[in-house]
């Protein structure tokens, strides 16, 4: 811009005139970039994220004529996107501000190139373009994910430890970089611990030895997890069936170790079941059992049905005390297999004393006709009894209540402590008793038993001697007495009478 001062010269005149004079530019430079332009923005950022801010550069100076006044506004650029369909971004058309628009997915598209336009303000405008790489960056917004919800495999029992199983899982992860990278863990699982996992490749092993008498199968939680922040993850299930071999001895079923027994046995009873399984499913061999062995020192009253298991007693288990049986029974596998094994178990059997039953002479009471005159010592009879128990153990005789005879202890035999004479006494009356040897409880018997001096007609049962004849009686002769009774027994005839009697006042 110029000032002109104008001065005309006539001699006696100097007037002067001020003029101003601008250069106006002529708007010949286009808007340039200064590319290359590479600019990054994160997948997800929310509408209005700034991405960068684009600049041209318009090397006219802005003052421009036009209708011969100068507009120093017309340098200014205004910014516009060229490239068609594109949501994902805008800019702002005076400050060149390139934001997010739209949802932008890293998974969908990796790299925008955009197209950008500048134009100035001048007269005619001029513009210029340029391209900007905008590079996704990746978030970590995708979950690694199983190709199956499930999978299964099968492991033999036994097997070391490192053994891998042959299953192998496939995981895959849409994002990038550290955010898909992935590692395996065992996260849940019953018996988890017996196994072991890869965290790179995923590949399970077994950690600890397998026993499919233990644990026949695991269900296990195996997690895949990358390394992104904050990390995702995603879970399966992994099915493993424990293949069985034959490996494991019998196993008792309810067996105890201590039994009781009555004595009161009969021979061929089955006493005890002996129950045994092998619980491996790949031994189709039945389970046997081999004969008892004695532990104590007498023989066994007993065997086992090798097939069944049972115990059955081939002899008595009468015993006097308390007997105690120790013995071991052995369960096995069938032998010939490729493995046989066997079990032993040590078993208690008590016999105990089961009296229950008392002994018995065979009539209630009993009658014996000695001579007049017998002396001490005479026999007087033997009077034996029964015991019904299967255990009939030794029986043992006394007399209760009388001091006149005695009875062997063993044999039962009676015999006279004193002279018998008639004419002191008629009738002697002893009661025995026999006792049997239990240990737990003793069971007793008892009899009457009438000792006649001479002959007479005896009132059996009668308590004492009192209304007894003071005469003998005649045969078939009435005989008064003080009490009713309908039974006697004739000394004479040694048989039974029938005779007629009668009450008295």
């Amino acid at each position: 811009k110029f000032q002109l001062i104008f001065r005309i010269v006539n001699g006696h005149f100097n007037p002067t005139q001020t003029t101003y004079l601008s250069i106006c530019e002529e708007n010949d430079n286009s808007p340039t970039f200064s590319p290359p332009y590479n600019w990054t923005v994160y997948e997800n950022s929310p509408s209005g994220t700034l991405v960068d801010t684009l600049e041209a550069v318009d090397d006219d100076d802005g003052s421009f004529c036009s209708s011969d006044a100068i507009n120093e506004e017309d340098n200014v650029i205004h910014y516009f996107i060229l490239s068609e369909n594109l949501t994902e971004f805008d800019i702002e058309q005076t400050t060149g501000r390139v934001t997010v628009e739209g949802p932008i997915d890293y998974e969908e598209i990796k790299n925008f190139t955009v197209e950008f336009f500048a134009e100035d303000l001048g007269v005619p405008s001029l513009n210029g373009t340029t391209s900007v790489l905008i590079q996704v960056l990746d978030v970590n917004d995708n979950a690694p994910m199983f190709e199956k919800l499930n999978y299964s495999d099968s492991i033999v029992e036994n097997s070391t430890s490192g053994t891998e199983l042959g299953v192998r899982m496939q995981v895959s992860d849409d994002d990038s970089g550290i955010n898909a990278e992935i590692r395996y863990r065992i996260s849940d699982g019953e018996g988890k611990d017996d196994f072991s996992i890869d965290s790179v490749t995923g590949i399970v092993s077994v950690f600890k030895s397998l026993d499919r008498e233990r644990q026949q199968s695991y269900t296990l939680t195996i997690t895949a997890y990358d390394l992104g922040s904050p990390s995702l993850e995603d879970n399966t299930t992994l099915f493993i069936a424990v293949l069985d071999i034959d490996d494991s001895p019998p196993i008792f079923v309810g067996v105890s170790s201590m039994y009781y027994q009555t004595e009161n046995t009969e021979v061929g009873s089955q006493i005890i079941t002996i129950r045994a399984f092998d619980a491996d499913t790949s031994n189709d061999r039945p389970i046997t059992y081999t004969p008892l062995v004695s532990l104590s020192s007498s023989p066994l009253p007993f065997f086992i049905n090798g097939t069944t298991g049972a115990i059955i007693t081939n002899d008595s288990l009468c015993t006097t005390v308390n007997a105690t049986y120790v013995f071991n029974v052995t369960a096995q596998d069938k032998p010939g297999g490729t493995l046989n094994f066997q079990t032993t178990m040590t078993i208690t059997l008590l016999v105990y004393d089961d009296n229950s039953i008392a002994p018995y002479f065979d009539r209630p009471e009993y009658v014996f006709q000695v001579q007049d005159g017998s002396s001490i010592g005479t026999k007087l009879g033997t009077y034996e009894a029964a015991d019904r128990d299967i255990c009939s153990y030794p029986l043992f005789y006394d007399i209760i209540d009388s001091t006149d005879v005695s009875i062997d202890n063993v044999t039962a035999e009676l015999t006279a402590n004193i002279d018998l004479d008639r004419d002191t006494t008629h009738l002697h009356k002893a009661t025995i008793r026999v006792s049997d040897s239990g240990t737990n409880d003793v069971k007793t018997g008892t009899a009457l038993v009438y000792i006649i001096v001479g002959g007479g007609v005896i009132p059996v049962g009668i308590e004492s001697n009192r209304g007894f004849p003071v005469s003998d009686p005649v045969r078939d002769s009435s005989t008064s007495f003080s009490r009713d009774h309908s039974y006697f027994y004739d000394a004479y005839i040694g048989n039974t009478k029938t005779l007629t009697t009668s009450l008295a006042q």
